[in-house]
This record gives C-alpha cells, structure tokens and sequence, in this order.
C-alpha cells in the first residue's frame, strides 16, 4: 500500500526531538532523585541500628561488670561449704538477673534475641525447655516474637552462620532494614546470643520527594514545550524563506534574495549568502549572456550584410560594368568579412572545447621566440593601418628552446596583440623573458587602462569594456581564451598592471623540455 502521507516537516521533527530531550532528562533526573533519596533513608536506617546494637552491647557489657561473681564470698570468712553454697547462690541470682535484663533491654529497643546453636536458631520450645531459656523468655506472652526471626527474614538472609563467628550482618529490604550482630555474654550456656534489629525506612519522605519532583517536571516541561516552539518555528523561519527565495530563483525570478539580519544564525546566514550570490552570478552569467548575444549579433549581422550585400551585386549583375578595381574590393569585402565570421566560430568553438575539457594540446620541440615573433609580425600591417607601432623584445637571447604546442602559444599572444591594439594609442610592445621551467611573455599598450571596478572582470567570459572610440570591441571572448589556454599549458595569463598610462598583461607557462631543437640559426 502506497504511503500518501509526506515526509514530517523538519519544525515538527525539532519540536518532537527538544521535547523528548527534555522528558527523557527529567525522567534520568528523577529516577536518579529518587534513587538517591530511598538509599539515603536506607543509610540512614542502617545507621540507626548500628547504633542501637552499640548501645545494647555497651549496657550489657557495664551490667555483666555490676554482677556478683564466683569467689566474692572468700573461704576465709565464711568456710569452704558456706562460701561455695554462697556463691553458687550469688551466681544463680546474677545470671537470672542478667537474663531479665537482657530481655528487658532486647525489649526496648524493638529488637529480637536469637539463640543460635548448631547452626540453627533455638525455638521457643527449645528455649522454655531449659532452666536459663526459661529465665530469657519468662512469661511473656510476645516471648516468641522476642526469639524468633522477623517475618519474611531466613537465618541465610542474614547471615547468622557468619554473624555466629564475631561478624555483623546487613540486609536491606524494601521498606525495613535489618542487622544482625553477636553478642558477647559471659555465661550464657544455652547458645550464642544474636540481636536482631530492625529498622522501618522512611518511605513517606521519598513519596514527598517524588511528588515534588513530579509538580516541578511538568512545570520544567511545559516551560521546555514552550522554548521548543519557539526555538523550532526561529531554525526553520530562515530555512522557509531560504525555501521560498529559492523556488523563486528557480522560476526565473533572479533579483530574488533573502534577507540576512543580526538576529539570523551564522550557518543560516553562510547559506542564505551563498544562495543570494548564486542569485547574483546567474544575474550577472543571464545579463552577461544577453550582452553577448547582443554583440554575436552585431558581429554576425555586420559581415553578412555586407557578403549578402556583394554577393547580391555579383549575382544580378550589378558590378559586371564595373571597374576592375572595384570589383576587386567587392571580392576583398567578401573574403574579409568570411574570416571575421571564420574567427567568430573559432572563438566559440575553442571556447567550448576548452570548457568540456576536449581540448587538447600537441607539445614538440620548438624556438619560442621565432613563434612569438612570427605571431607579433602578424599584426604589424594592421598597427600600421591604426596608426600604432608594434615592438617585440626577446631580451638577450636569439633562440629560446621549449617543448610546447607553438599553434596554442601563438593563439593566446596573438589574442594579447589583438586585445592590446584594440586600446593603444600609439604603442605596443612585447616583451619575453625565460627561466629554466618557465616563459613570461609581457604585452602592453598606452591606452586609457581598464577601471579599477572592471580589472577583476577582465577575464570573464563574455565580458567587454569599451575604450577608444571608433575602435572595433570584440565578443569578449579573447581574454576568457587566453585564461583556458595559459591553464591548459601549465601557466596563467594575470593582469600585471593598468593605469590611465596603458595596460599590461602576463602570459606564463611552463617551458617544458629544453632539448636545444634542430632549427636553423
């Protein structure tokens, strides 16, 4: 069966998660609490008993020191038969005394006497069948509760096997806590004597403290449900906007951006940033694009008017009449104009090779200077013609051995030459210079320079400014070209220097294998 519902919206997730944070603490909270409270009246009950069996034990040891001994009646004053009769009698009446008191002290402190004999606690009717169980248990009628174990309480729960050899023993149970420790009595003759004591643990104070901690968690989570709403509905207000913006971005609305205040979370805000500059350079990329657009217009329709336009005139007959001259330059309009559209292509085409990355580079041995200086020397006719000179300085070498792609080198020093004969006035020159791993190639013009505001643009694709009047722009794809190739090969093309003194810029790249090659001096 399908699920029809959709996925749980992250507020509801994060009201969910802060509240059950919340109970599960004050349940750890709690439970600790009363934990710790239960065990504390335990301690306290257990030392409760410790100190009773002390002081039973410290009464009975002053009351066994009190009592009148065999041999306090001397043979010398009384005669032996007299003096043995009378201690005998003085003996019978300390340890009945000593019994009743030791009864009556068990008594008091709500504890229990136990008569432990080969391994097992001597009953009542054990106890009333001999002459000093008799004087322990006398006629009182809760005698049997005063010498057997308390209810629910097994010689092996407390451990009366361990206590009979001098050790003390302690057992915590839910609601009482019992010990069991020996006495030591002189004289005793019926068994070793153990006082059970007990001990009620004070539930009610651990009830009390429940129910406070009861009163105070629902006040703590009502407040914590209170804090989780509002803490869920502050996350996620930035994420719906975020969300909004970006479906609005998304539907073609670029201008759309999110507001960022003091009150928004640093990792919000990086996002909201990051969404709002992506809006901005999609913007900039659509209205770049639309520019170029424009130009690859103008640039296509300037030329086909004028091939269209020739072509028309030769095709109707128009030009057959005329002088040779002029139909000369009709022809060299046409070709003209072919290799300005050819150039246009190209440009697109090595553009898009170089962004799919299948453009591809065919280094050999070659003299860096010699295609550096055919490339300049390319350009001198057209400097001419505008009115500019054109300088190239290899320094002081004659040759420069290198193991590069010379078609791709020329390619980016002529696409220099061209950018800087667009924004001369009178002057351009090349300057190369060499290290042992690289080649610097320096172009600059005497132009205007470039804005401070644009420099950073310069490379960009589709990008032009405009600066000479009269001088023909480009589609502003020359530089953008230069970049690829300079990265292709190893280098980078970087804007070196502008001012309103001209323009310079750098083209390095990696000289590759200095193998002297075979060309000719």
């Amino acid at each position: 069966m399908t699920n029809t519902r959709g996925p749980r919206s992250l507020q509801h997730r994060l009201l969910i998660s802060f509240i059950a944070i919340a109970a599960g603490s004050l349940l750890v909270a709690g439970t600790a609490t009363v934990v710790f409270v239960r065990r504390g009246a335990q301690h306290a009950a257990v030392s409760d008993v410790q100190h009773k069996a002390s002081n039973i034990q410290a009464n009975l040891t002053k009351l066994q020191d009190l009592l009148p001994r065999q041999g306090d009646a001397t043979p010398t004053a009384l005669g032996t038969r007299r003096a043995t009769r009378a201690a005998a009698t003085l003996k019978g009446l300390g340890v009945r005394l000593f019994l009743n008191e030791l009864r009556a002290t068990v008594q008091v402190s709500d504890a229990r006497i136990l008569i432990y004999r080969n391994g097992a606690v001597l009953s009542y009717d054990e106890l009333n069948s001999t002459p000093r169980g008799r004087i322990l248990v006398g006629n009182d009628p809760d005698a049997r509760l005063l010498v057997s174990l308390p209810a629910g309480v097994s010689a092996t729960d407390l451990r009366l096997a361990e206590v009979a050899n001098n050790a003390t023993s302690t057992l915590r149970q839910r609601d009482a806590v019992y010990l069991a420790t020996q006495l030591h009595i002189d004289g005793l003759g019926t068994g070793q004597a153990i006082v059970v004591l007990s001990e009620t643990v004070d539930t009610a104070g651990v009830r009390r403290t429940t129910l406070a901690f009861l009163f105070s968690a629902a006040v703590a989570l009502m407040f914590c449900v209170l804090v989780s709403v509002w803490l869920s509905r502050r996350l996620t207000r930035p994420l719906l906007a975020i969300e909004s913006t970006a479906q609005a971005i998304a539907g073609g609305n670029l201008s759309a951006r999110i507001v960022v205040d003091r009150t928004t979370d640093r990792e919000l805000a990086d996002v909201a940033n990051t969404l709002n500059q992506m809006a901005h350079d999609l913007d900039a990329a659509r209205n770049a694009e639309r520019m170029f657009l424009q130009a690859v217009s103008h640039d296509l329709r300037t030329p086909l008017t004028s091939i269209r336009g020739y072509s028309e005139a030769l095709a109707d007959g128009t030009l057959d009449d005329a002088d040779p001259p002029t139909r000369a330059r009709a022809a060299n309009v046409i070709r003209t104009e072919a290799q300005r559209l050819e150039r246009l292509v190209r440009d697109l085409l090595d553009l898009s090779r170089l962004e799919s990355r299948e453009f591809s580079l065919r280094p050999r041995p070659c003299d860096a200077i010699e295609v550096v200086r055919t490339t300049t020397d390319g350009f001198r006719l057209q400097a001419e013609a505008a009115g500019i000179t054109i300088e190239f300085a290899p320094g002081d070498r004659r040759t420069l051995a290198s193991d590069l792609d010379p078609e791709r080198l020329s390619q980016a020093v002529a696409n220099l030459i061209e950018n800087a004969l667009k924004f001369a006035h009178v002057r351009v020159s090349v300057e190369l210079s060499a290290t042992d791993d690289e080649i610097a190639i320096v172009i600059h013009d005497d132009g205007l320079g470039i804005p401070v505001a644009a420099q950073h643009r310069v490379f960009e694709r589709l990008y032009t400014t405009r600066g000479t009047p009269g001088r023909a722009v480009g589609t502003g794809l020359g530089l953008a070209i230069v970049n690829e190739l300079a990265t292709a090969m190893g280098g980078h093309c970087r804007l070196r220097e502008s001012s309103e003194h001209g323009t310079a810029f750098e083209l390095v790249i990696r000289r590759g294998d200095t193998t002297e090659p075979n060309i000719p001096a």
